[in-house]
């Protein structure tokens, strides 16, 4: 449950990681007259090892319509999220499909994501999903193909962060997969 204690002050730091990739997108945007205000396509992860549980906690944001676009693009209907009809399985939808669009390699064994939950907040969706026990954590592989499908210029930020380190990886659609040493 330490998990869940983190989770505010964790929300914060996020808050602040998508606002500052947002920022730098937009900014990029404004420079171009010709372009299309708010038409850029990121998602932010946020992986933590949390050595007390042994356990990485993982976090991703998306924003709303990307991902229920894509969602209901691939068949899985339409989510509602955060409405008052949201669909009785969007939590099941949303867990499908991060778990066949992400994939984490722990010290070079494939594992299971668990699903924890999923919280909107105004635009966006956060997701989070726990994976462990890890006993000792030495590398991570991530494939990270969010939204990948639906648009050619997605770029998934992942920051992960692990015995004092932390690092942070650009994914698109030119380069899918990155490996981390912990």
């Amino acid at each position: 449950m330490a998990w869940a204690g983190r989770l505010e002050r964790k929300h914060r730091w996020r808050v602040v990681a998508f606002l500052l990739v947002g920022t730098l997108l937009c900014a990029g945007l404004r420079a171009n007259p010709n372009a299309v205000r708010h038409d850029f396509h990121v998602s932010i992860t946020q992986i933590d090892y949390n050595a007390r549980s042994k356990s990485l906690e993982i976090t991703s944001k998306l924003f709303l319509d990307d991902i229920e676009g894509s969602i209901l693009a691939l068949g899985g209907g339409k989510l509602r999220l955060g409405e008052a009809d949201q669909a009785p399985n969007a939590d099941s939808i949303l867990n499908a499909y991060l778990q066949n669009r992400m994939v984490i390699e722990v010290n070079d064994q494939p594992s299971k994501m668990t699903w924890i939950g999923s919280e909107t907040e105004q635009d966006a969706v956060w997701c989070y999903l726990e994976i462990g026990p890890i006993e000792r954590l030495t590398s991570l592989k991530i494939t990270n193909r969010i939204l990948m499908e639906r648009f050619d210029d997605q770029a998934n930020v992942v920051h992960i962060q692990a015995s004092g380190t932390t690092r942070s990886l650009y994914l698109n659609a030119n380069h899918l997969i990155d490996r981390v040493s912990l």
